[in-house]
C-alpha cells in the first residue's frame, strides 16, 4: 500500500500527469493517490474538436445519431482500468473538462474509491441567456416570439445547434417546457430570436433560457464491469450526456454524490443524472442531491431484452437498442432470470385469483 502525490508526476498537461500517477497506482494495488486542491484542465485535441464540431452543427441539428455510436471516437480523461483498491483523495479538486469526452472511466476494476472531486466544463455543453423580449402576437393561438441574449461564456452564432430548449422560471424554480420553437434567427451579438407557438401564458421576460447541444453521449463517470466502487463527496456540474452510467457492475456506493448545476446556473447534465443497468449486489444512494438534469435522477433496471421462446423451457433474449455504455448487455452464466408479463394489470391478477 503506497501513498502517491500527483505533484510527483510529470506530463505534458494535467491529463498526462493523472495518467502517469494512475499507472503507478495500478502497479501498486491498494494505493492512495492524493491530489492537491485546485483546478485541473482535462482535455485532448479530439475532445475539443468533438465539442466544436457538435455545437457548430457538423453532426446535424440532433448529433445523437453520430455521437451515440460505438464507432464514434472519444477521449477518456482518467482511466482506472485494471485498478485494484485504488483510492483518489481529491477534496477541493475540480476537473475542468475542455471538450466533449468521458471524464472518468471505472472499467474492469475493483475496490476503487473516489473522494471529493468535482467535474465541470470549460465551455458548458449547453448555452444559456436572458429573455429580453416576450411578445405574444396571437393571443388565441398563443403564437409569438422571444429574443434571448446568450451569455458570453456560452458563445452562439447562426450555426449553433439548439435541439432542445427551455426557460427557467424563477417564480416556480422549475423549467418551463410548455412551448415550441418553430424557427429561430441569429441577430448578432449573442442575440437570437425564437419564433414560437404554444407560448406560456405568463410573460417570461427577464427569465433565463437554456438550450442543450447534445443528448446521449459518453457519461461523466462510466462504471462498467467493476466491483465495489465508492463515490464519496463527488460532484458533477455538467456533462454532454448522463452524469453516471453503471453497467454490469457489482456493489456501488454513492455517498453525498451531487449532480447539480454550478453556482449561479440551473442546468447540470444534459440527460439522466445517473443510470444503472444489469448491475448486481447493492446500489446505495446516501444523502445524495440531484438538480437541473435533463431527464431522470436515476434509473435502476436490467436492460431492454426482447424475449422469444425457442422451446417449452428455453428462451432467447436479444437486445435491439443501444445500451448507455454502448457495449453488449448479457447475463452471466448462473444468473437467475425472471420472466414476467408486463401487460398484466393488478386487477387482472385479482380477477384470476377470484
Amino acid at each position: 500500500m503506497s501513498l502517491l502525490n500527483l505533484n510527483d508526476f510529470q506530463g505534458a498537461d494535467d491529463r498526462a500527469r493523472f495518467a502517469a500517477a494512475l499507472e503507478a497506482a495500478k502497479a501498486q494495488p491498494g494505493s492512495t493517490l492524493f491530489v492537491p486542491a485546485g483546478e485541473y484542465v482535462i482535455t485532448s485535441e479530439l475532445a475539443r474538436k468533438t465539442r466544436d464540431d457538435v455545437i457548430s452543427g457538423l453532426h446535424g441539428e440532433n448529433p445523437e445519431d453520430d455521437m451515440f455510436n460505438p464507432a464514434f471516437a472519444f477521449t477518456v480523461g482518467l482511466d482506472f482500468e485494471g485498478h485494484e483498491g485504488t483510492t483518489v483523495d481529491a477534496y477541493g479538486v475540480k476537473l475542468m473538462i475542455d471538450g466533449f469526452m468521458e471524464p472518468i472511466a471505472l472499467q474492469n476494476c475493483t475496490g476503487v474509491t473516489l473522494k471529493g472531486l468535482t467535474i465541470d466544463h470549460v465551455r458548458k455543453p449547453y448555452s444559456f441567456g436572458v429573455i429580453e423580449q416576450y411578445v405574444v402576437e396571437n393571443e388565441q393561438e398563443r403564437t409569438g416570439y422571444i429574443t434571448v441574449r446568450f451569455d458570453a461564456s456560452t458563445p452562439v452564432d447562426a450555426n449553433t445547434i439548439m435541439p432542445r430548449y427551455c426557460a427557467y422560471d424563477y417564480q416556480t424554480s422549475r423549467f418551463n417546457l410548455d412551448m415550441r420553437v418553430i424557427t429561430r434567427e441569429y441577430l448578432g451579438n449573442q442575440l437570437v430570436r425564437f419564433n414560437m407557438k404554444r407560448m406560456p401564458d405568463r410573460n417570461l421576460a427577464g427569465q433565463e433560457f437554456y438550450v442543450w447541444h447534445s443528448f446521449h453521449y459518453r457519461p461523466g463517470i462510466l462504471i462498467e464491469e467493476a466491483k465495489d466502487i465508492a463515490l464519496t463527496d463527488v460532484t458533477i456540474h455538467s456533462q454532454p450526456g448522463m452524469g453516471i452510467v453503471g453497467h454490469r457492475s457489482e456493489n456501488i456506493l454513492m455517498e453525498r454524490l451531487k449532480v447539480v448545476p454550478s453556482h449561479g446556473q440551473h442546468m447540470s447534465t444534459n440527460t439522466d443524472a445517473t443510470h444503472f443497468t444489469s448491475c448486481k449486489g447493492e446500489i446505495k444512494f446516501l444523502d445524495c442531491a440531484f438538480d437541473g438534469h435533463g431527464d431522470d435522477a436515476t434509473n435502476v433496471h436490467t436492460f431492454y431484452h426482447d424475449i422469444a421462446p425457442l422451446s417449452a423451457d428455453t428462451y432467447r433474449g436479444s437486445v435491439g437498442v443501444k445500451t448507455h455504455s454502448l457495449t453488449l448487455d448479457y447475463p452471466d452464466v448462473g444468473d437467475e432470470m425472471e420472466l414476467v408479463e408486463k401487460d398484466i394489470r393488478p386487477r387482472d391478477i385479482m380477477t384470476e385469483a377470484a
